[in-house]
């Protein structure tokens, strides 16, 4: 239990903290700086490249690391990045600071799965979605924190702050999380995928099709993140104030929180991808109430509230899909791939997200594009469900 602990505020330091209030800091910048959205767009671009070019990289680097040294490395070049704006915000060290945040965020769908996976072999879809809703819960928590910090301290304050806040929330997470060895020869999970005959990795031959599909399967929810980070813009476009923007961002991580309890329970359940089916579905009818009652701030902050399922789709789905697709052996393999080929979708969807809102003054192209993609990632999923089902 105290390794759970430990790494539910690990999660909570990695992306609740700083990462969870980027949306609400960039757009003060933006409004300070009078800094164009392409340029916001840029900043997750770079930070989306470096994930891509990366990925593969600091998956294979964390695996043969100290994993406790690898945390505490991986946190500090978070804190790093955000520091770095203090003297980049507007020049070209800005760019520099989105690829210290790229770094650090190679392997955040990785390592708390990982370690947990020693722990908790009979559940691990419940150990890894309560761990991984504790980012949720930093951002509902530090998302209003933010806003209230910017209004008493400016931007630069409230990174000082939160830095600070991320460290000291780090120290006792990786003493919890480490202190014990973990247990020598795991169970097997019983999971919905550890259950099926699929376990085994397929051979070599024989790997491009569920690679791809797994590809497909996961690329609606890279699609739907970028919108995630636009939610504040969104709603001073909307014509709300910023704190409407941050409390919608709070809505949002009340679903990051649900989501993943709600997605890792019904990993071990149902299975990944039918536990994926539903949330690009939950995703989509969000996206359909931003495009049509943005007047409409209750069904705003409901359609936050399910958006935020893509949190879960997007930090549990990697390592239950490597896992289920190609075997415990072949995950360790693939899981790099996948982060690299995401982040590298995903930096061509950031840049895009700039050009398409300067080009249209809308987010209602990229909410179209989100549902498209999800609908292809339904489809993906559904056929590696009957793949594994077969097996």
């Amino acid at each position: 239990m105290l390794v759970l602990t430990g790494a539910s505020l690990f999660q909570c330091a990695l992306l609740g903290v700083l990462a969870n209030s980027t949306g609400v800091l960039l757009t003060q910048i933006r409004m300070e700086l009078e800094l164009s959205m392409t340029e916001i767009s840029a900043y997750y671009t770079i930070k989306s490249v470096v994930g891509a070019l990366g990925g593969a990289f600091f998956a294979a680097l964390f695996f043969k690391s100290d994993k406790k040294r690898y945390l505490l490395f991986n946190i500090f070049t978070l804190v790093a990045s955000y520091l770095l704006l203090l003297v980049g915000a507007g020049n070209w060290l800005w760019y520099v600071a989105a690829a210290l945040s790229g770094v650090s965020f190679c392997t955040a769908t990785i390592m708390v799965p990982h370690v947990l996976g020693q722990w908790f072999p009979e559940n691990i879809g419940f150990a890894i979605g309560f761990a991984m809703a504790f980012s949720g819960v930093g951002g509902a928590v530090f998302n209003p924190v933010a806003s209230l910090l910017i209004d008493h301290f400016g931007w630069k304050g409230e990174i000082l702050i939160l830095s600070a806040v991320t460290v000291l929330i780090t120290i006792p997470a990786l003493g919890l999380m480490f202190g014990e060895k973990p247990p020598l020869a795991p169970v097997p999970a019983r999971t919905a995928e550890a259950t099926a005959p699929a376990a085994p990795a397929p051979a070599a031959g024989h790997m491009a099709v569920p690679f791809i599909l797994c590809c497909l399967a996961m690329l609606g929810g890279t699609v739907a993140s970028a919108f995630t980070q636009y939610i504040s813009i969104y709603a001073q476009g909307a014509g709300y104030a910023l704190a409407v923007g941050a409390t919608l961002n709070s809505s949002m991580q009340v679903g990051n929180v649900t989501g993943k309890l709600i997605f890792g329970i019904a990993c071990d359940k149902i299975g990944i991808w039918k536990t994926m089916c539903l949330a690009i579905a939950c995703i989509i009818a969000a996206s359909l109430c931003f495009i049509l009652v943005p007047g409409c701030l209750p069904l705003l902050y409901v359609a936050s509230l399910l958006y935020g399922f893509n949190f879960a789709l997007m930090m549990i789905s990697v390592s239950r899909c490597s896992v289920s697709a190609y075997g415990a052996d072949g995950a360790k393999r693939y899981m790099g791939f996948h982060t690299s080929i995401n982040s590298a979708a995903g930096a061509v969807v950031s840049m895009s997200v700039g050009l398409l809102y300067d080009a249209t003054g809308s987010f209602i192209p990229i909410l179209l594009l989100g549902s498209g993609f999800g609908c292809l990632s339904i489809i993906a999923a559904m056929t590696m469900d009957r793949r594994t089902s077969r097996a």
